[in-house]
């Protein structure tokens, strides 16, 4: 009696932990279900894809847009474009029929390619990339002649001198490498080789060579358009361009604040310093924008935790101590004037930047010359509101970061390197009125308004360290 007491009670035991076992094996399934669940519904989302719906395939079956893609899928599965086709709907399914000697024959059936995926997009967009360079190349290398010194040669805008030499078609046979050799096959023929591009066209360079594309050809009478150049001694500088004139009020925006040592930070700082030296008395001011970092896990990894700050009057007091005391220009920390915009820190790419209207934030009546310290980066996220340009009397770039190569580095770089010059270029195109680039290797992006400057100077602290170091070398006891 007992052993079957024991016998019950120990099956009665199993039976109960089984049970909550069991229990807590639906629970987490049905967790685990209702977290992929909306796992799934984030990815859909965030997808810039949109399939249409069933409703949307059956009632598009009959369109235009529909019967061009039956096509395609016909001809992609090897049928012949000779070929008289009908079309025959089969329980909703469309399937072609090839008409051949009286004798039907169904062909492959339309492709399924899988379900679309963010990385099948990414390849998708880069099909696309690679097919516009190709027939970009093709259509330089088929219009493009050499540059005329007197025109602005809009053919070759934004093209380097070498790529130039490596597009450019000379029609006189001096070609070298593979080039000569079809230009000699092309005249024993009686007729000039042309690519598919010219073809089409329907265009013969051995009777009619192209020009040039410039506006001088679109308008004879049209003078070149001047690139810029160094100022000399003899030019006279215009009113509203003059930085030197100590009347004006100058705004400096940069993407960077101390403590970060960054040069973003560092170089536009040192500059209002400099440029606000005398302004006050004459009755000019000189305001720099900084970014505040108003959330304190971004000024955690920008600033480190030992040098947090919780108001913007408290970062400001540091950046004038540094002035004062580090940088050694007393007057500058005082006459100075300093802003604050809102910023968010980018933590993949380590930037900064504004929310909101940055030029909102500037009064009407400051608003004679502006310096935009990487105008490119200040404008990517630029909020609604008034141009740069349209807002202040004259606007100055300044580049200091080749993002190119950056993106160069990252992740699907044959999309991201070709958009980052693009929208580089654009940004400086757009907000200014003279472009400013620190070193000659950072590229092209409007070289109507560019420079290459050295505008960052040198501190005095760099030239007291070479005075003291001559001093001791030319010491009578030095050995």
């Amino acid at each position: 009696t007992n052993i079957n007491e024991n016998y019950q009670s120990s099956s009665k035991s199993l039976d109960a932990v089984a049970k909550r076992l069991e229990e807590k094996r639906n629970e987490q399934r049905l967790k685990m279900r209702e977290y992929w669940k909306q796992t799934f519904a984030e990815i859909k989302s965030s997808n810039p894809v949109v399939f249409p719906t069933e409703e949307d395939k059956i009632k598009n079956r009959k369109s235009g847009a529909y019967m061009l893609e039956a096509w395609k899928q016909f001809l992609d599965s090897g049928g012949g474009s000779s070929t008289p086709l009908f079309l025959e709907e089969e329980e909703d399914r469309t399937l072609f029929k090839p008409v051949l000697n009286n004798v039907t024959k169904l062909v492959a059936p339309r492709r399924f390619d899988g379900v679309q995926t963010w990385d099948k997009q990414l390849q998708q967009w880069s099909e696309e990339v690679s097919v516009y360079l190709a027939e970009t190349e093709s259509t330089l290398n088929d219009l493009l002649q050499p540059k005329e010194s007197s025109s602005y040669d809009m053919s070759s805008f934004g093209v380097s001198s070498d790529t130039l030499g490596n597009l450019t078609r000379r029609e006189d046979g001096l070609s070298d490498g593979h080039e000569m050799k079809q230009h000699k096959d092309a005249s024993s023929s009686g007729k000039t080789k042309s690519s598919s591009f010219s073809e089409r066209l329907g265009i013969d360079k051995t009777v009619t060579p192209i020009p040039p594309i410039t506006l001088a050809n679109l308008v004879p009478n049209l003078p070149p358009i001047p690139k810029p150049r160094a100022v000399t001694p003899e030019d006279e500088i215009l009113p509203h361009t003059n930085i030197a004139d100590k009347s004006k009020n100058i705004w400096i925006v940069t993407t960077a604040s101390l403590p970060w040592m960054t040069g973003t930070a560092v170089n536009p700082l040192l500059r209002a310093a400099y440029l606000s030296t005398g302004r006050k008395a004459a009755g000019g001011s000189v305001t720099i924008l900084l970014p505040w970092v108003e959330r304190d896990e971004d000024q955690k990894r920008i600033y480190g935790k030992e040098k947090m700050f919780e108001s913007q009057e408290d970062q400001e007091m540091f950046v004038r101590t540094w002035l004062r005391d580090t940088a050694n220009m007393k007057e500058a920390s005082e006459d100075l004037k300093i802003r604050w915009y809102t910023a968010w820190q980018e933590v993949l790419e380590n930037s900064l930047y504004s929310m909101g209207d940055l030029i909102g934030l500037i009064p009407e009546d400051e608003c004679d010359i502006c310096v935009l310290e990487e105008p490119e980066h200040l404008n990517w996220y630029r909020g609604p509101g008034e141009n740069w340009t349209s807002k202040f009397k004259h606007v100055v770039g300044i580049v200091h970061t080749n993002y190119f190569v950056y993106a160069t580095e990252q992740p699907a770089a044959f999309i991201r390197a070709p958009g980052m010059k693009l929208l580089a270029s654009w940004m400086c195109r757009a907000h200014v009125h003279r472009l400013i680039k620190l070193s000659g290797t950072l590229g092209q992006f409007a070289p109507e308004k560019e420079l290459v400057e050295n505008v960052h100077g040198v501190r005095r602290s760099f030239i007291d360290v070479g005075e003291e170091l001559r001093g001791k070398l030319t010491a009578p006891d030095a050995d």
